[in-house]
């Protein structure tokens, strides 16, 4: 009886936990974050130029459509520059037909990395050099932009004295494993970094940013140090985005909609490589918000299986007094996990239908988190694209 009781205030704690967060995330769906299609204002002094900057590794697949649909943009005053970093494949080929029949790219080559880089900021570092924009905007060789985007973009950027501007992508043909299973590690961390957080220049420890579509000044570019900065950083697109909001630089993130998109995952194996990435970058690497993030998720676990325990024990007719409240607000926080990210699919135009896999959303998420929480526990770092990194 004592642990059936134990039982029950655990699931208590997590059902009053839950109803604290409500208030935050009612917050976040209330606000209108997505770029919107601008109008570009006349008046301005000039039209700045855009040094578009893509790094591709054996992206052969991906960078022609990816850089076609910038070449393609209604905002005109643009230079691609593409970077070939130490590919394999046709990828160096590729890019040089395409500068061949647009004058507007430039195409580099990086053939070695130097020790303590990740693999992109070394790029990204080496491609800046050859860039001749007022603004960097920093993209990957699998993202495809909307004819508008950069117009849009820039007007968002210009009309709001931004330093620094990214826009998180959809995925482009989406699957399962991204409307079912990556919308929850997308909460999970928005519960370290909301956007509203993130967009206030008063909470200077909230940042966020995507390397698929970064926008930045190039004098906030160089204030901050450049990628060089940021070279060992696995994350560095958070790393730089955290940066510009501790020297007090005006930083936006928006949700880009259907105006950015990206390829989706080959496998479920790359989707958990991808958050794994992420929470261990974004996450500063500190064993507090790993741990946290852990709990966070197996404590919704629990709670799930709890709840399928205690149905099987009411249709087996073996459920006492004590059962009955823990099927009841095991029943409530499963409703309310699953109602909250029904909403959040709603927001964000996915199907509701999806919100039923939600158990299998957050089990995933406390894999991730185990797996983020045991690589900082023994220091052994993480494998990216080849190359460990701690």
């Amino acid at each position: 009886m004592f642990f059936d009781w134990l039982v029950f205030l655990f699931v208590l704690v997590v059902f009053s936990r839950l109803l604290c967060l409500t208030p935050t995330l009612v917050r976040e769906l209330g606000e209108d974050l997505t770029l919107r299609h601008c109008i570009y204002r006349s008046d301005f002094a000039h039209l700045p130029k855009i040094s578009v900057i893509i790094p591709a590794k054996d992206e052969s697949e991906t960078i022609v459509a990816s850089a076609s649909s910038i070449l393609n943009s209604s905002y005109k005053n643009i230079e691609l520059i593409l970077i070939d970093d130490r590919s394999s494949d046709d990828t160096h080929d590729l890019m040089t037909r395409l500068a061949s029949s647009d004058d507007r790219v430039k195409v580099v080559s990086v053939k070695n990395l130097p020790d303590g880089w990740t693999g992109k900021t070394h790029a990204l570092n080496y491609a800046v050099k050859y860039a001749s924009g007022d603004l960097f905007l920093f993209s990957d060789a699998d993202a495809f932009f909307d004819k508008s985007l950069i117009e849009n973009s820039v007007s968002v950027f210009v009309q709001n004295k931004l330093d620094l501007m990214s826009l998180l992508p959809s995925f482009k043909d989406a699957g399962f494993l991204e409307k079912a299973l990556y919308p929850h590690m997308a909460l999970g961390i928005s519960y370290f970094y909301p956007l509203s957080e993130v967009n206030d220049p008063e909470k200077v420890d909230s940042a966020l940013a995507s390397g698929c579509f970064m926008l930045i000044s190039k004098k906030a570019y160089e204030s901050l140090g450049g990628w060089e900065k940021f070279k060992s950083d696995i994350t560095e697109d958070i790393a730089m985005s955290k940066a510009a909001k501790l020297v007090g630089m005006k930083v936006m993130v928006m949700l880009a909609g259907n105006q950015l998109q990206t390829k989706p995952f080959q496998s479920l194996g790359e989707l958990i490589g991808f958050w794994v990435r992420t929470f261990y970058g974004g996450l500063e690497k500190s064993m507090r918000k790993s741990m946290a993030l852990f709990l966070n998720y197996l404590s919704l676990v629990i709670v799930s299986v709890l709840f399928l325990v205690s149905i099987y024990g009411y249709l087996a007719n073996d459920i006492g007094r004590t059962n009955y409240f823990l099927m009841m607000f095991t029943g409530l926080t499963v409703f309310g996990i699953v109602g909250s990210f029904s909403l959040f699919l709603k927001k964000y135009n996915g199907a509701t239908i999806y919100s039923l896999y939600s158990v299998f959303g957050i089990a995933l998420g406390a894999w991730i988190a185990f797996r983020v929480l045991t690589d900082i526990w023994t220091g052994k770092g993480i494998m990216w694209r080849g190359t460990r990194y701690k």
